[in-house]
């Protein structure tokens, strides 16, 4: 709860976090992607995964649109489908961003091992 003193103005920490956690992850994957492209460890493969499939990325944002789209149709439409199909797809596209997320942990990892060899 917020408390106002005369002299003082707080802020809630519910607030706070709920801006940080929406910066957080746009701007963490526009700077990931600024260091892939950046290192010359990574194949132009691997830079086009990081950039296209990265969460908090486009992933993110076609789920977004998705589940608006499904859920301003699904208040037109009785049927509850198009909520489910709009789930469904943006849930798949967020198990392949953090799927990439793996595929670069595993490639990064083979780099390193043939780096060392």
């Amino acid at each position: 709860m917020t408390t106002l003193d005369e002299n003082e103005l707080t802020v809630p920490f519910p607030e706070v976090a709920t801006l940080f956690l929406l910066i957080v992850p746009v701007v963490g994957w526009l700077l990931g992607v600024v260091i892939a492209w950046r290192s010359a460890i990574w194949t132009t493969r691997d830079k086009v995964v990081a950039t296209v499939l990265g969460p908090g990325g486009s992933p993110t944002l076609v789920s977004v649109l998705v589940l608006d789209a499904t859920h301003a149709k699904g208040k037109m439409s009785t049927a509850g489908t198009s909520e489910a199909v709009g789930i469904a797809i943006a849930a798949a596209v967020l198990v392949a961003s953090f799927a990439s997320v793996v595929y670069l942990g595993v490639r990064l990892r083979t780099a390193q091992t043939i780096a060392v060899e």
